[in-house]
């Protein structure tokens, strides 16, 4: 009996040798330095009489901008209908897997007396998406047609909208955590992102106009070309290609 017992003892001291001491933690993930980013862009806007109002990295709202003189600062000036500080592409490495994030840092924030819309108080933010590599290609390629407007939408694996409200800079372990939430407790996704490009020949030569906007997945809206009659950013047409052709090497 006690050498049957020796012997169970000694089987199992055997086992836990032969088992890992390390643990894989399935929820972490690596993220690169930015591959390529857009830094600046032009942001057009026309007013209802034909007057196009332009301002860097933002669009101006077009029918409140020139009430700004008289009403001073407020989140019309700041925020536009749409910003953006910086849109960047990373890679993100999940469960050794290559994937594609891509995140916008933007000015946001909110009134101290929203009821009268005073006490402005602007701040940063950002969102992010995680798509597979394979996405950007549909964003942009040098088989698509000049003076063409087209829309994507990118199926996102892993998505935060907004967050991040009031840090200086882009907070990569916050997204990190984020990105280890989903993994732990997988969900649905609701949010997409939506880009509207229209690469255009013009007298000066080629650009890229482009709108972008968060969306629900499940939302029916009708992408309308004529939409860039009335707004859209515009970076050179290297420019924009550059940005995505440097990310695809990944």
């Amino acid at each position: 009996m006690r050498t049957l017992l020796t012997l169970a003892i000694t089987l199992s001291i055997i086992s836990l040798h032969g088992q890992s001491v390390e643990r894989e933690n399935t929820t972490t993930c690596i993220i690169s330095d930015k591959f390529s980013s857009i830094d600046s862009a032009v942001g057009w806007a026309v007013t209802s009489d034909g007057y196009w109002m332009k301002s860097k990295n933002r669009l101006p709202n077009a029918a409140k901008e020139l009430e700004n003189v008289k009403l001073g600062y407020n989140s019309w000036y700041e925020t536009g209908t749409n910003n953006f500080l910086t849109i960047q592409l990373r890679k993100v490495t999940i469960k050794e897997k290559e994937y594609i994030l891509y995140i916008r840092k933007y000015i946001t924030g909110e009134y101290k007396y929203p009821s009268i819309n005073e006490g402005w108080e602007g701040y940063n933010a950002y969102d992010f998406y995680v798509f597979e590599k394979e996405e950007l290609t549909k964003l942009f390629d040098n088989t698509r047609p000049l003076n063409v407007a087209y829309e994507v939408k990118f199926n996102s694996v892993y998505c935060k909208v907004p967050f991040g409200y009031g840090d200086k800079d882009i907070n990569i372990d916050k997204i990190k955590e984020w990105i280890g939430k989903f993994i732990a407790n997988p969900r649905i996704m609701l949010n997409t992102l939506t880009f509207q490009v229209f690469p255009v020949e013009t007298k000066n030569g080629k650009v890229v106009r482009f709108n972008f906007e968060n969306s629900l997945s499940n939302s029916a809206s009708k992408f309308d070309p004529k939409s860039f009659d009335k707004k859209y950013f515009e970076v050179p047409f290297d420019e924009f290609s550059s940005f995505i052709f440097n990310a695809q090497k990944l």
